[in-house]
């Protein structure tokens, strides 16, 4: 019995070195599934999961919504490549503007992003909109279908408090912003707006 006794021991230190390695496994497959591959920012799952945390707590923040002005003229243009190339590059001017923990960047789908900003009132987060609408601006990328003749991004902003309300199957989380204010949405390209999107009440 004495003889096998150091044989178990390292046994079981195997079992313990492979069971961590598999714990660091899983949490790297877990991030990668919070991330878009094609840009390297979280994707539409992290900003949900973001959402509802933020819903939970009822934490005032504030949204910008925005997306690649004429993105498909670009992409038919130019071919998917160079549109995914452009998306790269735009997704991260953008990140690396952003400043602080609690400002992050999501991919919400095709040419439209996300940011939320955490504690962020509705004035400062237009700021933060229009420096992200320069930051695209200045990067100068040639876009042959754009009035401007470069790659630009519009962007709409909202801020309060952040609520749940189940669907009315009473099934997957809505998310709104309950705003005061009577702005209207603009048809124009390339700039900054507030985007008003109230629910009924419940």
């Amino acid at each position: 019995v004495v003889d096998i006794v150091p044989d178990i021991g390292g046994y079981l230190g195997s079992l313990k070195e492979r069971s961590c390695r598999l714990e660091e496994e899983k949490d790297a497959y877990s991030r990668m599934s919070l991330m878009d591959s094609l840009t390297g920012i979280p994707n539409r799952r992290a900003l949900d999961m973001r959402l509802m945390a933020l819903a939970e707590l009822r934490q005032s923040v504030s949204l910008i919504m925005l997306d690649v002005d004429l993105f498909k003229v670009y992409n038919d243009t130019l071919g998917h490549q160079e549109g995914d190339a452009c998306l790269y590059r735009v997704a991260q001017a953008m990140r690396g503007d952003l400043r602080g923990g609690d400002r992050e960047i999501f991919r919400y789908g095709g040419e439209e992003f996300a940011v939320v900003l955490d504690g962020v009132p509705l004035e400062h987060a237009l700021h933060v909109a229009e420096r992200l609408r320069q930051a695209v601006e200045q990067l100068g990328i040639p876009h042959p279908g754009s009035p401007a003749g470069h790659v630009t991004i519009s962007l709409g902003v909202a801020a309060d408090v952040i609520e749940q309300r189940l669907d009315e199957n009473g099934g997957s989380l809505k998310f709104s912003y309950t705003l005061d204010s009577g702005a209207e949405n603009f048809i124009s390209r390339n700039l900054v707006d507030i985007t008003v999107d109230k629910l009924p009440e419940a």
